[in-house]
């Protein structure tokens, strides 16, 4: 019988074919963020180079995470289009395990998890020794430190120059752990990732009518934020000239006790126009931008407002994205808007469809 193997759950491509128990083609290469337009075509590569049609695949095992959300949508897409289509028998397991499945000892297996934080595994000879979780960067150095004579294996390199001694590569294959797996499908279709950890997150108001050392106070805070990224951030006059209206709200985002971004925008009974939103970088692509701006929409239609406006330069597609997806509307583009001369798209969302 013919075995798939596929891995694109974090910043590795793996993919591994074998006739029962025996390994006849095996593709492992850093590929970072590139799973999505190579794992395909490398599966169709493999099968032409060792003369198989793809109805001999008979199972497939694929890798359902933790790690890069894209990269796991990714692998259990093709997974279970090629199991629908085919009618195979789809397997998944846990990445932890994967990586730690050629090792021997006590392993700790991490990755990346972005925002100051690391997905981590304790494994001993195979066996999980503890829940598998999410822990800060800052008590994940602290253990790697206490456990120095352990061997780490996956991706330390967000967490700087900090490398244990028994650090090992990712050289992993899938069939010392072909028997464990979380759970097999006949039924490709019902297959959902098991691996979600909640991001946890706090939304901070300040609202109407703030008295003057409020909005200072304020004013300074925001372009302390921004200036964390941005050696030419907005002057604090920027925040100042703005808080000032009495229209003015703030809905900050507050994730690892510390705000991490905000909201700003202009309330006018009936209508809202947004000034400013904005995500630290170290916290961007965790889908905060989303949270915020549902938030933010939430609480507008709460207090009776029908429209929101917006300005957002030509050049943010990311932007650009966000606010198409929540079905803002483009309706003109102003040109040389902004102080550089570049021009910005108007855009509009009904609040009461």
């Amino acid at each position: 019988m013919y075995t798939l193997c596929l891995d694109s759950s974090n910043d590795y491509l793996l993919i591994e074919l074998y006739q029962d128990n025996v390994l006849l083609a095996r593709k492992f290469e850093v590929v970072h963020h590139e799973q999505s337009t190579r794992l395909v075509s490398e599966i169709n590569e493999m099968l032409e180079h060792n003369n198989l049609n793809a109805t001999l695949i008979k199972r497939i095992v694929v890798t359902v995470g933790p790690g890069s959300y894209t990269g796991i949508r990714i692998g259990l897409t093709v997974a279970k289009v090629f199991g629908t289509v085919k009618n195979l028998e789809v397997m998944l397991i846990s990445s932890f395990a994967l990586y730690s499945a050629t090792l021997h000892g006590r392993v700790h297996v991490i990755f990346n998890a972005r925002a100051h934080r690391s997905y981590y595994a304790l494994y001993e000879n195979g066996t999980l020794l503890q829940p598998e979780t999410v822990i800060y960067n800052s008590d994940l150095k602290v253990l790697v430190k206490q456990n120095a004579l352990d061997t780490f294996v996956g991706n330390l390199e967000h967490l700087g120059e900090l490398k244990p001694p028994f650090f090992q590569e990712i050289n992993t294959s899938f069939p010392p752990f072909v028997a464990s797996f979380h759970s097999s499908y006949k039924d490709p279709r019902l297959i959902k990732p098991p691996y979600t950890y909640p991001l946890k997150f706090d939304f901070v108001y300040y609202h109407l009518l703030l008295n003057e050392p409020e909005k200072l106070e304020i004013a300074v805070f925001l372009d302390e934020l921004e200036r964390q990224e941005f050696i030419e951030a907005p002057k604090i006059a920027f925040y100042q000239n703005n808080l000032y209206s009495e229209f003015v709200q703030v809905i900050l985002i507050k994730m690892d006790q510390r705000i991490v971004g905000y909201i700003s925008f202009l309330n006018t009974f009936e209508s809202a126009s947004i000034i400013r939103i904005f995500i630290l970088k170290a916290y961007r692509k965790l889908g905060l931008a989303t949270r915020l701006l549902e938030e933010f929409h939430t609480y507008l239609k709460n207090s009776g407002v029908l429209t929101v406006t917006l300005e957002v330069r030509v050049s943010n597609q990311n932007a650009l994205k966000l606010y198409r997806n929540f079905k803002y509307e483009e309706i003109t583009v102003k040109m040389a808007y902004y102080d550089d001369g570049e021009a910005a798209i108007y855009m509009v969302k009904d609040l009461s469809l």
